[in-house]
């Protein structure tokens, strides 16, 4: 195999086989790879002795040849290159995965360039794990049946957008491509500054109401409304300009045991709730209608505002 690969290399240049084996002492290093049944790039310039045992591994257990990039890409994260081929996965592959580590790119992450595969700096930009971001990764490709690299160019710049909005972002949305499609969508208007002062004016702590399952929360905030748009993925951002002309109110329905947690949204106007919706607009089922509806009832107690 080493013969063959200077053989590869050099072919435009041999004469005869003697000139092959002159031309086999340019790569003393090649021969001692190749000998350890590890393919290499002939331009790979270190020692078998430097190369981590982990790394070698990989390449033999996989067919991969080894050379200076894929080195570079090992030594910035072992654990990660490790973690990624020695798991099972239901959609990703080796060829997969090799495509995203010999592949190292540039790319902004607010602070500047960073350079590295696309793994590795989604993993230290968000504080991802290893577990956490092949499993979702495997995740998506299974179930949207997006090629590695598109989804994760499409996740980086969900992320990218998200956690500038709000740092309650959800890091593993379960549908990708609608998510990262809506937060492009409303990017802009999330992003937007508003009167807070003006805003806390409008804060009606009336609206809030609490039975044996959920509470009914106002918000605090623009900063609120834009947390809850990030994690329910709807447009209820679009609202807070009807909330600081008085024309509707915003209220979060919450699970009583995960007050903090986002669940349903509601719009409410002259007191009667005109829309409540789920994560990714959905509707509600028959328990949520029912505590919905008890709400609803508290609200005909109160002076009609807006």
């Amino acid at each position: 195999m080493f013969l063959t690969a200077v053989y590869d290399e050099q072919s435009f240049s041999l004469i005869n086989f003697g000139s092959l084996l002159d031309r086999a002492k340019w790569y003393p290093y090649a021969e001692q790879f190749f000998a350890m049944g590890v393919n290499v790039s002939l331009k790979f310039r270190l020692p078998s002795s430097d190369v981590p045992k982990g790394l070698l591994k990989i390449c033999r257990d996989f067919d991969i040849k080894l050379d200076q990039n894929l080195y570079d890409e090992y030594m910035k994260d072992p654990d990660m290159m490790q973690y990624a081929f020695y798991h099972e996965w239901q959609s990703l592959t080796p060829k997969d995965l090799l495509g995203v580590f010999r592949h190292a790119v540039y790319w902004d992450i607010h602070d500047g360039h960073r350079y590295g595969n696309l793994f590795l700096v989604i993993k230290n930009a968000y504080h991802i794990s290893n577990s956490a971001l092949f499993t979702y990764v495997d995740k998506i490709m299974t179930y949207e049946a997006l090629a590695i690299n598109g989804l994760l160019d499409c996740w980086k710049d969900y992320l990218r957008m998200a956690s500038k909005i709000s740092e309650k972002y959800d890091k593993y949305p379960r549908n990708l491509l609608t998510t990262e499609r809506i937060m492009v969508r409303s990017y802009e208007r999330l992003m937007k500054e508003f009167d807070e002062r003006e805003f806390a004016s409008k804060v009606n702590p009336a609206y809030e109401w609490s039975d044996g399952r959920f509470v009914w929360r106002y918000p605090r905030s623009t900063q609120d409304i834009k947390d809850e748009a990030v994690q329910q993925n709807n447009c209820v951002a679009s609202y807070i300009n009807l909330v600081l002309e008085g024309k509707c109110h915003i209220v979060f329905m919450r699970d009583k045991a995960s007050p903090d947690k986002s669940y349903i949204t509601l719009e409410i106007r002259n007191n009667k709730v005109v829309q409540a919706k789920r994560a990714f607009n959905q509707d509600l089922d028959f328990m949520d209608r029912r505590s919905l509806a008890g709400y609803e009832n508290y609200l005909k107690t109160l002076p009609v505002a807006a």
